[in-house]
């Protein structure tokens, strides 16, 4: 009798120590041997945000928007953050640049304007004067604009600089003609009168009256 409750003590004892060994197996493969379960970034770039989040957040990434001043159509994904490859784990954050969306203006075509008039309607088209470049070049008039970049008709963001090539020279009697600088900046008349081949030898600042209202 005392040899079965024995044998029985013996069952139990080793039933338990089999437990704790099984549930301590199971911790140390929970905390230190369990693969992180992590997911490779795809490539969003050039995607719509509908798109990229969507499959994002499939991975189990949490998503961050960047807005980014762009050509490229509004929503369009312009760069990400991780790159294409790299490794996240769930929760973690891709950050994702996306266009805000610019209008898009056609370049005027200023070939064979003078300066002067070339400075004026890329300004009132939106864009600002470049750089001035001067060559001779002898089947144009002189103080002439011979090519531009951009050339037209190409569509550029609104305020991109337009730099011209303008003949340099002055009339068939030596002179040269002053351009017309009113209501230009300055800053403006200054780009003007040197590109034509003269100099500004200082400038007057005077008040101005707003005019009367009758």
């Amino acid at each position: 009798m005392r040899s079965r409750r024995a044998g029985a003590g013996l069952w139990v004892f080793f039933m338990v120590a089999l437990v704790i060994f099984t549930s301590g197996a199971i911790i140390v493969y929970t905390v230190f041997m369990k693969p992180e379960n992590k997911s490779t970034v795809p490539l969003l770039v050039g995607k719509s945000t509908v798109e990229a989040v969507s499959e994002a957040e499939n991975l189990g990434l949490v998503v961050q928007i960047e807005p980014a001043a762009s050509t490229l159509p509004e929503g369009r994904v312009l760069a990400q953050s991780p790159q294409q490859g790299a490794e996240l784990r769930k929760g973690q954050i891709i950050v994702l640049q996306v266009s805000r969306g610019g209008e898009l203006h056609a370049v005027p075509d200023v070939r064979g304007q003078t300066l002067a008039d070339a400075q004026a309607t890329i300004k009132a088209q939106g864009f600002s004067l470049g750089d001035v470049i001067r060559i001779h070049e002898g089947s144009t008039p002189a103080g002439n604009v011979i090519a531009q970049s951009p050339a037209a008709p190409a569509q550029v963001a609104a305020g991109r600089k337009i730099d011209l090539l303008v003949q340099e020279g002055g009339n068939a009697d030596g002179t040269i003609t002053i351009p017309d600088v009113n209501r230009m900046t300055e800053k403006e008349a200054r780009e003007v009168i040197e590109a034509s081949g003269l100099k500004v030898q200082g400038v007057d600042k005077v008040d101005t009256l707003p005019s009367k209202v009758s």
